[in-house]
C-alpha cells in the first residue's frame, strides 16, 4: 500500500523518466478533480497503464434503524399485555401475593392510561394530517380504541375463571363493610373469595365432598373461622354446623348468585 502522492510520483520516475512527470501530474489533476477518494489507495501497473482502485471504508451499523419500527410496535404490545392482564385477573388473584400481585395489579390502570393517551394521539394526527397518514398508524389508533371499548363497554368479558371447572353450588354473604363469594365446583375443589374495605382480600380454597344435604370441606390454605368445615344446605342457605348454635337468625351465606343488596 502506497499513498496516493508518493505512489503516483515513484512510480512515474521509475518507468516514463523525468519527461513522464507531466502525465503523472496530469494523471494526478484529473483525479484530484473528478474522483473522490479515501487517503490510501492501492496502486498496480498493468500493460503501462495505472489501476487505482480505493479501499472503501466500512461503516458501523446504523441501530437507530430499528427505533422506528420498536416506536410502531408499542401500541400493539401495550394493548396485548393489558389485555391479558384483565382476561387472567382471575388466577393472578388468586393464586399471587404481595409484591408480584401489587405489581401485575397496577400494571392495568397504568396500561389503560398509557392506551387512552396513545389513542387520543392517534386522533390528533390522523385528523390533522389526514393526507399523510399510514395505515400502520391508523390501524394502531383503531386497535387502541378498540380496547377501551373492551375495557369499559363491553357486556361480556372474558376471564381466565373459564379455564376452570363448572361451578356446581355457589353462595354468597353480603355485609355492610364486606362481601364474599363460595363456589363449590365439579372436580370437587372450593374457593372462598373475601373482599372487603382497605382493599382486603382474601381467598380460602381446597376440597369437599357432599353426603346428603352436608357439605364437608377440606382446606389447602388457612381455614376460615366464618365458614367452617361442615356445612349443612337447608332453606337456601349454607349453615355452619360447627356454629349451629351461635349462628344468627338468618344464616351468613344465602345460596345463588350475589344480590348486591347491601
Amino acid at each position: 500500500m502506497l499513498t496516493f502522492e508518493r505512489g503516483m510520483r515513484d512510480l512515474g520516475e521509475q518507468f516514463y523518466g523525468n519527461s513522464g512527470m507531466n502525465k503523472i501530474e496530469q494523471i494526478q489533476n484529473y483525479i484530484h478533480a473528478h474522483i473522490r477518494f479515501p487517503e490510501k489507495l492501492t496502486l498496480k501497473y498493468l500493460s503501462n497503464e495505472f489501476d487505482v482502485s480505493a479501499q472503501p471504508k466500512s461503516r458501523p451499523l446504523n441501530h437507530t434503524i430499528m427505533k422506528p419500527v420498536l416506536k410502531n410496535l408499542v401500541p400493539y404490545f401495550l394493548c396485548l399485555i393489558t389485555l391479558l392482564l384483565i382476561i387472567f385477573y382471575y388466577h393472578i388473584d388468586k393464586h399471587l401475593n404481595g409484591a408480584i400481585f401489587i405489581f401485575l395489579t397496577l400494571l392495568i390502570p397504568i396500561g389503560i392510561i398509557l392506551i387512552l393517551i396513545y389513542f387520543i394521539k392517534g386522533v390528533v394526527v390522523i385528523i390533522t394530517t389526514r393526507s399523510a397518514i399510514s395505515l400502520k398508524f391508523s390501524i394502531a389508533t383503531l386497535l387502541c380504541l378498540a380496547s377501551l371499548c373492551y375495557v369499559f363497554l363491553s357486556p361480556y368479558q372474558l376471564s381466565s375463571e373459564r379455564l376452570e371447572s363448572e361451578v356446581v353450588i355457589r353462595a354468597c354473604y353480603e355485609g355492610t363493610q364486606n362481601q364474599a363469594t363460595l363456589k363449590f365446583r365439579s372436580d370437587k375443589s372450593f374457593e372462598l373469595h373475601w373482599t372487603g374495605v382497605f382493599f382486603y382480600d382474601a381467598w380460602y380454597i381446597g376440597t369437599w365432598k357432599q353426603i346428603g344435604n352436608v357439605l364437608y370441606l377440606k382446606y389447602d390454605t388457612q381455614k376460615s373461622q366464618r365458614l367452617g368445615e361442615t356445612l349443612m344446605l337447608k332453606d337456601g342457605y349454607l349453615h355452619n354446623i360447627d356454629q349451629l348454635s351461635n349462628e344468627k337468625k338468618i344464616p351468613m351465606f344465602y345460596l345463588g348468585y350475589c344480590k348486591h343488596e347491601n
